[in-house]
C-alpha cells in the first residue's frame, strides 16, 4: 500500500513546471529555467548585447573591406607587382591566427571589453587616416600587421564577453544576434566600397553600350588613386562610429552594474546576480502567459 503517498506518485503542478521559487522542487534562484530561451523573453535581453552586436557590424565592416581590396590598393598606391601585393595582404590572416590567442589571454586577465573595443576602433581609424593623408608612407607589411593586431583586439573584446550579457539558456540566441550583425557589416560595407571603386575604374562604352576596359593593361584595370581616397574616408567614418559605439557601450554598462568593465573575479559574481534577475523576469513572463491561458 501507500502508493498514493510516495514521492513517485506526486504529480508536478503548473507552478513547479514554471520554476516557482517558493517550491523546494524548483530550481534555485541562480539556476536556469526548466526550458530553453523563448522569443517571449526577447525584450529582456540587456542593452549591452545590442551594442556588442553593433560593434561586430562596425569593426568587421571597417576591417575586412580593406583586406579584400588590399592587393589592388598596394598595386595602385605602392606600385607593387601582383605577387608581392598578394603576399603582403596574406600576412593579415597569418598574423591574426597568431595574435588572437595572445590578445585573448590579455583580455581574460584584464576584462574591460569597451576599452579593448575603443583601442581597436581608434587604431583602425588611425591606420586608415595615415594611409589617406600620407599615401605610401607606411610599409605595406606594417599596415597589414597593424590591421591584424586591431582585428585580434576587437575579436577578443567582442566575442569573449557575450557570455556575460545573458544566461547560458540564451547563449545560442545571443551568439546568433552577434553573427547576424557581423554578416550585416560584411555584406553592406563591401558593397559600398565596391561601388566606390567601380565608379573610379577606367572604362569606356562598348559597341552595345556596356562598359568595357579602356585598355588591356593591368594599370588601366586598377581603380584610380582617387577611388581609394574615398574608400579610406568611408572606412575612417566606419571606424569612428565603432569608437562612438564603444563609448556608448561603456556608459550603458556602467549604468547596469558595470559587468563588462569589472575585473575577472567580480565579473563572475556580477554575472550570477544578473542571471538571477533575468531568470526571475523570465519566470514572471511565464506566469503572466499562464494566467492569460487560464482566463
Amino acid at each position: 500500500g501507500g502508493s498514493s503517498h510516495g514521492p513517485a506518485a506526486v504529480t508536478p503542478s503548473k507552478d513547479l513546471e514554471l520554476g516557482d521559487v517558493s517550491s523546494p522542487a524548483s530550481p534555485t534562484s541562480a539556476e536556469e529555467p526548466q526550458h530553453p530561451f523563448l522569443l517571449s523573453y526577447f525584450s529582456t535581453l540587456p542593452k549591452t548585447l545590442w551594442f556588442l552586436a553593433a560593434g561586430c557590424a562596425l569593426c568587421y565592416g571597417a576591417t575586412f573591406p580593406f583586406v579584400a581590396i588590399a592587393k589592388t590598393y598596394f598595386e595602385r598606391i605602392y606600385g607593387m607587382d601582383a605577387g608581392t601585393a598578394s603576399y603582403d595582404t596574406g600576412l593579415f590572416h597569418l598574423l591574426g591566427a597568431l595574435l588572437c590567442p595572445l590578445v585573448g589571454l590579455a583580455v581574460d586577465r584584464v576584462g574591460k571589453s569597451p576599452i579593448w573595443l575603443g583601442i581597436s576602433s581608434s587604431g583602425l581609424a588611425a591606420v586608415f587616416a595615415i594611409l589617406l593623408m600620407f599615401p605610401g608612407a607606411l610599409n605595406a607589411i606594417f599596415v597589414m600587421m597593424a590591421l591584424s593586431l586591431m582585428y585580434a583586439t576587437f575579436i577578443a573584446g567582442l566575442w569573449s564577453f557575450v557570455n556575460y550579457t545573458t544566461p547560458s539558456a540564451a547563449g545560442g540566441f545571443a551568439l546568433g544576434i552577434m553573427i547576424a550583425a557581423t554578416n550585416f557589416g560584411l555584406a553592406t560595407n563591401p558593397l559600398v566600397v565596391g561601388t566606390i571603386l567601380d565608379a573610379h575604374t577606367g572604362t569606356a562604352v562598348g559597341v552595345e553600350g556596356s562598359p568595357v576596359p579602356l585598355s588591356t593593361s593591368d594599370d588601366e584595370l586598377l581603380p584610380s588613386a582617387q577611388g581609394f581616397h574615398y574608400v579610406l574616408i568611408f572606412l575612417i567614418f566606419t571606424s569612428l562610429l565603432a569608437l562612438l559605439n564603444a563609448f556608448v557601450l561603456w556608459r550603458v554598462d556602467k549604468a547596469n552594474k558595470g559587468i563588462l568593465m569589472a575585473d575577472p573575479a567580480k565579473r563572475v559574481a556580477l554575472k550570477a546576480e544578473m542571471d538571477e534577475q533575468l531568470i526571475a523576469e523570465w519566470r514572471r513572463i511565464d506566469a503572466e502567459a499562464l494566467e492569460g491561458e487560464r482566463r
